[in-house]
């Protein structure tokens, strides 16, 4: 998974679960992000207010600065939501599936006239995503036709990819193609450099710069294979179908949804299993930080106790079965009466959707 997708999960779920609404001496010296991620929750959800918890667990007096208690348990929510989407996702994945998944080509694999020199420069192809949990596009094959000039045997092309999003503008990723041969309309596949992308609500945009002393590309207009058939499915992922110059370039896209976003999705769709994705985290999240503190305690590398070390076995495993038993909970819900842009019921569940339009 792309490092955008993983992102994208984290910022959909992190904010479901804070970790204190109690003040700390050491907020004023942390980063003001920070300070807000530990003190606010959508759910009203904090991880120091499980009824399991003992008060003195984060009453005893820490040290501020790098590695403090405060960035410990972030980082122990941050693997809990990890770990919780994985574990929803499995449960899962006899219930749902994609509700996308199609190929199609985005360019024609044919030539018009040469381009002129004047035309050199960044050329772009803009992609205008709406907003869909779990949907993404993978470029799986890529092809250029143009035209090698001044004795040219072959020359290589670097395409990129980036993301706009609230006037902040990203590199994606880069890949390249090698051009050796005039008029080539061959796809060439880019296996494990394939380039995936969130269909997140953001611009992005496919650009190159070419030399023209090198090679010349036909003139092509985009155009779509198959763009009727999968109209329903084109217009759920894209805002704006490109349209315009596809420069010679030819690609061929993968449209699907990843089902490590069902918790995502799931949370966005319902309140009931959105507070059940938060409880399973606050419980994760207790767990992981018991864990790496019984660890450094017994290794003297931590500041300060937060329990016993007698404590320490018996309340992970209490919070690890409080955690398991959540994510039951989830599982044994209604969940098929729960609408999701990008996920559906699979066929052998159809008989259970009590009517839901799919």
């Amino acid at each position: 998974m792309s490092e955008i997708l993983k992102a994208g999960i984290m910022e959909c779920l992190s904010g479901l679960v804070g970790i204190t609404e109690k003040d700390c001496d050491c907020f004023p010296m942390m980063n003001a992000d920070q300070v807000q991620e530990i003190t606010t929750s959508e759910t009203g959800i904090f991880v120091d207010e499980h009824e399991g918890i003992k008060t003195s667990m984060f009453l005893r007096e820490a040290g501020c600065g790098e590695n403090d208690v405060w960035t410990r348990l972030l980082n122990a929510k941050y693997q809990a939501i990890r770990e919780t989407v994985l574990r929803i996702s499995l449960m899962l994945n006899n219930k749902f599936t994609s509700s996308v998944n199609r190929g199609f080509t985005l360019g024609k694999q044919g030539y018009g006239s040469l381009t002129t020199s004047e035309a050199a420069g960044e050329k772009i192809i803009p992609l205008q995503m709406n907003n869909v949990e779990g949907g993404y596009i993978k470029i799986t094959h890529v092809g250029f036709v143009g035209k090698l000039v001044n004795n040219t045997i072959s020359t290589q092309i670097e395409i990129s990819l980036r993301r706009i999003k609230n006037n902040i503008s990203t590199i994606v990723d880069n890949f390249y193609i090698v051009v050796d041969k005039d008029k080539d309309t061959e796809l060439y596949y880019l296996g494990d450099d394939s380039v995936q992308f969130a269909v997140d609500g953001a611009r992005y945009e496919l650009y190159y710069v070419y030399d023209p002393t090198k090679v010349i590309m036909y003139s092509s207009d985009i155009s779509c294979s198959n763009c009727n058939r999968n109209n329903a499915m084109l217009n759920k992922f894209f805002k704006v179908f490109p349209s315009g110059m596809s420069y010679g370039l030819i690609f061929q896209l993968h449209l699907t949804c990843n089902d490590q976003w069902l918790a995502c999705a799931l949370a966005k769709s319902n309140d009931t299993v959105k507070h059940l994705i938060a409880k399973a985290i606050q419980e994760k999240t207790l767990q992981n930080f018991l864990i790496t503190e019984q660890q450094a305690t017994s290794e003297g590398l931590t500041a300060f106790v937060v329990m016993d070390i007698d404590g320490y076995n018996r309340n992970i495993t209490g919070y690890g079965l409080a955690w398991a038993g959540t994510l039951t909970e989830i599982a044994n819900y209604n969940l098929y009466d729960i609408y999701m842009k990008c996920f559906m019921c699979r066929p052998n569940q159809i008989g259970r959707t009590q009517g839901m339009i799919l």
